[in-house]
């Protein structure tokens, strides 16, 4: 034990995760949890940052997709799309509470893998529909919980748009420690996962189903104005919001017909450009915000991926595979809540699936091949590892964002409404199912 506990991976991610959740900046908090990672490896500080920079290049395929997404959701910022479509799905639910949660979900799943914009939607939807909400008194806690789990079916379970790029992360991730899988297996095996999202969304709905109160600042009549609102004449839909939808659907058809992410993402601009979805005198401003977007979360990518390979070069991950596996005696169950509890432990401080998978996949792939766990299952626990980050974590894009939007009025707390509801509602069926897929896989 004493052996798992001086490793260097596990100092480094320890202070990575104290760095994290002191709200020291993540891409920094990467670089400090390196470079002591090689210290306590033997190396020099010298050594330790050559390794660390040498390898930020590795994940250059993902960085340009991800660059270049980000500017289709500049261009539906620019578009006002969020304008168009909150109204039309203020007057769809009506005062069929129940289904707030459920086109939450949907809309997780597709700005995931068909509009690309990932859950910055929120952002665009909430605040319009914020005022109704309050008014029907629709627990908050429920959108988010429910929103996080629409993002992660999205991404684990679909191999296109966003949930391509994540699917080739962990295709990549586990060919770097020994693991050869394809595309099919990746989705397939993680379907396991979405069937712990579908079970996260039961027991949230069942918890959080009582209307809860928030101050209404409006008026005694808001529900009626709500109402009235809700039945004017929508805003029309022009031909600008098609182009950036039919731009969206071309990254998903070339992403499936060629396999090539970088090549989706080169013709989703090309159409953006070609429909009028921006116009010529505004691209460069468009394209700029649209890089600038994403710019910090490939940052941070790729400084996962550095840390990935410092903690390969210098993490005595032999030892550390070796210890643990005596410490498991061959118990596949006891291994697989191991490898997820070392997933959870690592993931929770940078709190991104897609920044962390290279980094669990060097700890759990060795560690399950020495189990002789199934591709199948070794998949699952290096995708839900990387899942569980998205879920409560403090610093996690799927924590921050929908809190940014559920409080705009200043009722909805960062911890108590979105990290712990999250951590408890979404890890836990995670955490629990996929330990226990291993009886069958």
């Amino acid at each position: 034990m004493s052996t798992i506990l001086t490793n260097p991976v596990i100092l480094a991610t320890t202070i990575l995760v104290v760095l994290c959740l002191l709200k020291v900046n993540v891409f920094l908090s990467i670089i400090i949890a390196s470079l002591c990672c090689a210290l306590l490896g033997g190396a020099t500080l010298v050594e330790g940052i050559e390794v660390f920079y040498t390898n930020m290049g590795n994940d250059n395929r993902m960085v340009l997709f991800l660059l270049l997404l980000g500017v289709l959701a500049a261009t539906m910022q620019y578009n006002n799309v969020g304008e168009v479509l909150a109204p039309r799905v203020a007057k769809l639910v009506g005062k069929k509470v129940w289904l707030f949660p459920i086109v939450l979900t949907l809309f997780g799943i597709m700005v995931e893998t068909f509009v690309l914009i990932g859950v910055s939607f929120l952002l665009v939807i909430v605040p319009p529909l914020l005022r109704l909400l309050t008014d029907y008194k629709v627990d908050r806690r429920l959108l988010v919980i429910t929103t996080c789990c629409g993002l992660q079916i999205g991404y684990c379970c679909f191999p296109v748009g966003y949930g391509a790029g994540f699917m080739g992360i962990v295709q990549g991730a586990l060919a770097d420690n020994g693991l050869e899988v394809s595309i099919d297996q990746i989705w397939r095996a993680n379907l396991v996962i979405g069937g712990a999202m579908v079970v996260a969304i039961i027991l949230a709905m069942i918890r959080y189903r009582k209307p809860r109160d928030y101050q209404s600042t409006e008026g005694e009549n808001k529900l009626i104005e709500a109402e009235l609102a809700a039945a004017k004449e929508l805003p029309p839909i022009e031909f600008r919001h098609i182009a950036c939808l039919i731009s969206g659907l071309s990254v998903v058809v070339v992403q499936v017909t060629t396999k090539s992410m970088p090549l989706a993402a080169l013709v989703m601009i090309v159409m953006l450009v070609v429909t009028g979805a921006i116009k010529p005198r505004d691209f460069e401003t468009v394209f700029m915000k649209g890089i600038m977007t994403s710019s910090y979360v490939c940052l941070v990518l790729m400084a996962a991926v550095a840390f990935a390979a410092t903690a390969k070069t210098y993490g005595d991950l032999d030892n550390l595979i070796a210890a643990s596996g005596a410490l498991i005696g061959g118990n596949k169950i006891f291994g697989a809540f191991l490898m997820l509890f070392l997933g959870l432990f690592i993931t929770m401080g940078i709190g991104s699936a897609f920044s962390t998978v290279p980094i669990v996949a060097t700890v759990l792939v060795p560690l399950g091949l020495s189990l002789k766990m199934s591709p199948a299952l070794i998949i699952i626990l290096v995708a839900a590892s990387g899942a569980l980050g998205d879920s409560g974590s403090p610093s996690s894009n799927q924590a921050l964002i929908p809190t940014a939007a559920f409080n705009i009025d200043g009722q909805h707390d960062h911890i108590r409404d979105s990290c712990i509801p999250s951590f408890l509602f979404v890890n836990i069926p995670l955490f629990v199912i996929c330990t226990f897929a291993a009886l069958f896989l």
